[in-house]
């Protein structure tokens, strides 16, 4: 939803005033808009036939060891039964039809101009495959994402000694810098629950008779307000434990302005979605607002931090617009569930 207000701000906003996004002049190599659709889509084409090539030599090798046949209390091999031959076939022939119809001087064209997406594409395909895939968790699926890079850059042949050991030392310092927040926000948060802090505050909220949709108005604020100056880390560990039991002794049927009412058991789910949100702004918002620190290091000289701050006004508004109606429409959160 948030991505879709991006997009909708941008194509008005281009629209209403072309000279805030200029298109680059065109290079003495540069082909015709047509032309780029097609190169576009025979290079999804190429990608899609080399995918479905892979998986239907995976199925054969199942088929032809006898590994995928179908034996009662046996699970099933994810996309890996007999008929997936068929259908990953099937596949294979779309792709080399279409690819032989767009013509082998447009697929070499469109293979030189987008094979450097091919290495990213094949790192986030081994981590969503090994978590959907059912092989690894997801702390394990970011060791099989290391792997695949470390692959990719020894075939790429830029492997080197001093890479691995800068990456090393790189992924130690930002690793520790988390252990230690979370191990420090862990104890706190620990010592506080002991204490009986977050049952205290709960009962006291709960019994103070406000309007349950106040109550949530007011943790959406102070998850703003902190949200500007801490790391979402820290607050999920030293906010979470306290906010979330006073939500779940809210009454349900009270949450929202519009729409269903959520189940009890989806309580916890909307209340993580609007942290969630809350975390995007966050990203954004002065002075912590770590993207824009993020952008200046990739900005020409010339623009400062305010400029970048100020460019991020319209984005906060509609990522307050997204969270308000997730706040008033309870229901949406469950669409997907």
């Amino acid at each position: 939803m948030l991505a879709s207000f991006f997009i909708i701000y941008i194509i008005i906003r281009t629209q209403l005033r072309p000279e805030d996004a200029p298109l680059p002049e065109p290079g003495p190599d540069e082909v015709e808009s047509g032309e780029k659709t097609k190169l576009f889509f025979t290079f999804l084409g190429t990608i899609v036939g080399g995918f479905a090539t892979l998986l239907f030599l995976r199925v054969a090798f199942f088929t032809v060891t006898g590994q995928n046949d179908i034996k009662e209390g046996v699970d099933l091999i994810t996309l890996g039964t007999p008929d997936y031959v068929y259908k990953f076939g099937i596949f294979m022939l779309i792709a080399a039809a279409f690819l032989g119809l767009m013509g082998i001087g447009r697929v070499k064209t469109s293979w030189n101009m987008g094979k450097g997406l091919v290495a990213p594409i094949i790192v986030i395909g081994v981590v969503l495959g090994s978590i959907y895939g059912g092989i690894t968790g997801i702390t394990e699926a970011a060791g099989m994402g290391v792997i695949a890079v470390l692959i990719l850059t020894i075939l790429r042949r830029e492997f080197s000694l001093p890479l691995l050991w800068d990456s090393l030392k790189r992924t130690l310092k930002s690793t520790g810098t988390i252990i230690w927040i979370t191990m420090g926000a862990t104890a706190l948060a620990g010592a506080y629950t002991i204490a009986g802090g977050p049952a205290y505050i709960a009962n006291m909220i709960v019994g103070a008779e406000m309007p349950t949709m106040l109550v949530i108005f007011i943790m959406m604020l102070m998850f703003l307000f902190m949200g500007a100056l801490m790391d979402w880390v820290g607050i999920v560990l030293l906010v979470m434990p306290v906010f979330l039991p006073i939500v779940l002794k809210l009454p349900v049927e009270e949450l929202g302005f519009f729409g269903a009412s959520l189940e009890p058991r989806q309580v916890a789910i909307w209340f993580g979605v609007l942290f969630c949100m809350n975390m995007q702004v966050s990203f954004l918002s002065p002075p912590f607002g770590p993207a824009a620190f993020y952008l200046k290091s990739v900005a020409p000289p010339h623009i400062s931090l305010t400029d970048i701050f100020k460019g991020f006004l319209p984005f906060i508004a509609i990522q307050c617009l997204a969270l308000a109606i997730l706040v008033a429409c309870p229901s949406i959160v469950t669409l997907l569930l």
